[in-house]
């Protein structure tokens, strides 16, 4: 009996010691406004290139099919309306990126019709949690 309390007691203490692991780890990201390839002016309709270089320096493996590249507009022309989706896309991972390895975010954004100065703000996040840097980028949008 005293050997299979001592495995009983031997098992608790490993599934609490794996449980604090598990919640002491962390998803986390690392990029700036130097990472970030966007146009800082752009003709409202045209289509445009958009490159984000993020690392992952997080404990946690990011996996394809729960992270992603948000981006929102912080701030728009006095009056716009909201943009549509294809100038603030949410680009979901292409592929698993470990601990320590870098991502490439490429996609296409349209600008909006709606000519002014907009604020976006790109961030990752797991489902809606964001998570890492958030990091602000100018576009001036201008007529044709």
């Amino acid at each position: 009996m005293k050997s299979i309390n001592a495995w009983i007691v031997a098992l608790i203490m490993s599934s609490t010691i794996a449980t604090t692991a598990l919640a002491a780890a962390t998803l986390d990201a690392d990029f700036s406004r130097s990472n970030i390839r966007i146009p800082s002016s752009m003709k409202s309709g045209q289509s445009y290139d958009v490159t984000i270089k993020v690392k992952n320096v997080g404990d946690i493996k990011w996996q394809a099919r729960d992270i992603k590249m948000k981006c929102t507009v912080k701030r728009g022309p006095s009056g716009a309306p909201t943009p549509k989706e294809e100038f603030t896309p949410e680009v979901d991972l292409s592929t698993a990126v470990n601990t320590g390895q870098t991502w490439d975010c490429r996609f296409k954004v349209r600008a909006p019709k709606w000519t002014g100065r907009y604020t976006l703000q790109y961030s990752m996040a797991d489902g809606r949690n964001e998570f890492g840097d958030k990091v602000d980028m100018d576009v001036e949008v201008v007529g044709d």
